[in-house]
């Protein structure tokens, strides 16, 4: 929750701390790598950006939040 806030207040490198934390916890998480992923990105980070959206398809195929994340990132779809 804490990662949200300081992302929706552009702080994304402090909402990347905690994501990374988040994942510490639940490695499995397809919404925690989607949210770290869009902080990286955010960051400029696109490459290790894609990896974690790419992570959150792998557990769940079908969330689609990171599939456009991950099609964004790519430059594939436009924000």
């Amino acid at each position: 929750m804490l990662g949200i806030i300081l992302e929706n207040q552009g702080r994304f490198k402090e909402a990347a701390v905690h994501y990374s934390e988040a994942l510490k916890l639940e490695p499995d998480s397809a919404e925690n790598h989607d949210n770290l992923g869009v902080a990286l990105a955010q960051m400029g980070q696109l490459e290790e950006a894609i990896n974690h959206f790419n992570k959150a398809l792998e557990i769940d195929n079908s969330f689609e939040t990171a599939r456009d994340h991950l099609k964004i990132a790519r430059g594939e779809i436009d924000r």
